[in-house]
């Protein structure tokens, strides 16, 4: 009798054998291993990547609105300098509820206007443009020299950060 007993103990074993395998080695050193701990600093800098990612996105939505709404001074590959104070035009504007709001046009005008594409036509550019895509007023020579500071600023970085 406890033959036959033990032969379903037995033929039970090889058939959970693949369960009751211990754990590869790569699991177990995973296993081991502590959890990493950050330091302040790190969750901090983690934090404030986090808050980056998140306002560039909002930006590049608002951007993507304002060139949707006005397509003929909003490009994303071929920018026009745009009329100085061009914000108080747009705000004039009967604005919808889901559009953006006042402040997040303010910066994703702030950020669209130090883009590099931006800067370049800026000094290519004579005139400066309003929401309809007529030329406003003429570039200054004074204005020129800004983006082109400006510019050669941002590729100075780029360049000490390689």
């Amino acid at each position: 009798m406890m033959s036959l007993s033990s032969k379903p103990l037995a033929l039970e074993k090889t058939l959970n054998l693949k369960e009751n395998r211990r754990p590869a080695k790569a699991t177990r050193k995973k296993i081991r291993e502590k959890p990493k701990i950050l330091t302040l600093e790190q969750i901090a800098k983690m934090v404030a990547q986090k808050i980056q990612e998140q306002r560039r996105e909002r930006n590049q939505k608002t951007i993507l609105w304002l060139s949707e709404k006005f397509p003929q001074c909003f490009t994303i590959k071929n920018p026009v300098p745009l009329k100085k104070s061009i914000h108080e035009d747009i705000f004039k504007l009967d604005l919808e509820e889901e559009d953006p709001s006042k402040t997040k046009i303010r910066k994703a005008l702030a950020l669209y206007t130090s883009r590099m594409r931006y800067l370049q036509a800026f000094e290519m550019a004579t005139h400066r443009y309003d929401l309809q895509g007529n030329p406003t007023e003429e570039i200054t020579e004074k204005e020129k020299l800004f983006a082109h500071e400006r510019l050669m600023n941002r590729k100075y970085k780029r360049k000490s950060q390689e």
